[in-house]
């Protein structure tokens, strides 16, 4: 990927094996409870949605970490899946405040 940097401060990009498994353990650190609970409900693939939750987040800390100099933790955010769309479209909200630019 790649971009002017005149157009953009920064860019959040994360890679993963699309077979890649979350075990449970990891997965209780990436996610939040309403996290844990809609990909439950969801009755689609938990591997895949897990994997998307993951990659969302880390996509995020390297979209804000040059911008903002700081490390956070998963629960600093949480993602929000689209329940209508199959391509598996998400928001990703900011649960605390990491720099006050950024509400």
């Amino acid at each position: 990927m790649t971009a002017l940097t005149s157009d953009y401060l920064s860019l959040g990009l994360d890679v993963e094996p699309v077979d890649k498994l979350i075990d449970s353990k990891t997965w209780k650190i990436i996610a939040n409870e309403d996290e844990i609970i809609k990909i439950k409900q969801s009755g689609k693939k938990t591997g895949q949605l897990k994997l998307l939750v993951f990659s969302a987040k880390e996509s995020l800390f390297k979209l804000l970490f040059p911008l903002i100099n700081r490390t956070f933790s998963f629960d600093a955010a949480s993602v929000c899946l689209s329940e209508t769309n199959p391509s598996n479209q998400f928001i990703i909200k900011l649960r605390k405040e990491l720099h006050p630019r950024l509400r």
